[in-house]
């Protein structure tokens, strides 16, 4: 009797300490799962906002034209400026594009931007959210429509808030990243 005491007793414990080591590993693996979306999340948003840096504080370079914003609306802009410095004027166009837009993803919120230089796409981010914000030379933000060369004239720093959201959930939550800058392009 002593004997099946002590299996029954031997069994239950290593039956508790495999169940421990389970538990430990099902926890572990999903905070690795968090910690590798939200560097996929970091990542994304750093390159956006490298590649935001770029762009917008070349707004009007080498453009002759006084004209140099074609449209300006909080989710898209249409700007001319020499970006890659070779003399030669482009069109950069960024517009948000909607939810049935974004392929590849399980989150319903994202929608892809798109950054088109002379007519052609060259880049795509999906992200939960864009907006541009823009001010005058006084730095007030302009409240105003800006839909006639005039008002734009009056554009003189572009302020560009987004967040990015992983494209998959770990328990449920999306990790999600906001990011926002002003700038005021010497260009304008």
């Amino acid at each position: 009797m002593n004997t099946m005491l002590d299996i029954l007793g031997s069994t239950v414990i290593g039956l508790y300490f495999i169940y421990m080591i389970l538990t430990f590993n099902i926890k572990m693996n999903n905070s690795l799962n968090i910690a590798v979306e939200n560097n996929i999340t970091v990542w994304d948003t750093i390159e956006l906002g490298k590649l935001s840096d770029y762009d917008f504080n070349k707004i009007g370079y080498r453009t002759d034209s006084v004209f140099v914003f074609a449209k300006a609306t909080d989710t898209e802009l249409i700007f001319s400026a020499d970006l890659d410095n070779d003399g030669v004027v482009e069109t950069v166009h960024y517009v948000l594009g909607s939810e049935s837009d974004a392929l590849y993803t399980d989150n319903e919120d994202d929608k892809p931007l798109y950054r088109i230089i002379n007519g052609t796409d060259t880049t795509t981010s999906l992200v939960k959210s864009f907006k541009f914000t823009y001010n005058d030379a006084s730095g007030a933000e302009i409240t105003t429509s800006l839909s006639t060369h005039t008002a734009r004239k009056e554009i003189k720093g572009i302020t560009v808030n987004f967040t990015i959201v992983a494209a998959a959930t770990v328990d449920t939550i999306y990790q999600e990243m906001d990011w926002q800058k002003k700038f005021t392009p010497r260009n304008i």
